[in-house]
């Protein structure tokens, strides 16, 4: 079974590394979960973006998108992309 964290984040810089880093041991830990952790950039102002690409690089891919639209528009946009 797979598992997406979806996770949207608008002006988050200081706690987004600290909850990717925890929710990326958490997995890994449990090598027989197939998991993914989705981090939907929610239109921020400060650094958060560029936290999570930078998070990104150490581990997957990351995905941009434009806007903010509110959290559950961001759920629904990376649920839609879960097969």
């Amino acid at each position: 079974m797979k598992l997406t964290v979806i996770i949207p984040a608008y002006n988050e810089q200081d706690r987004l590394q600290p909850s990717l880093e925890q929710y990326a041991a958490f997995y890994e830990a449990r090598r027989e979960a197939d998991a993914e952790i989705l981090v939907v950039v929610n239109g921020s102002t400060d650094r958060t973006e560029e936290v999570a690409r930078a998070f990104a690089a150490r581990h997957q891919h990351h995905e941009r998108q434009q806007g903010k639209q509110g959290a559950g528009v961001e759920r629904r946009r990376g649920a839609e992309r879960v097969p």
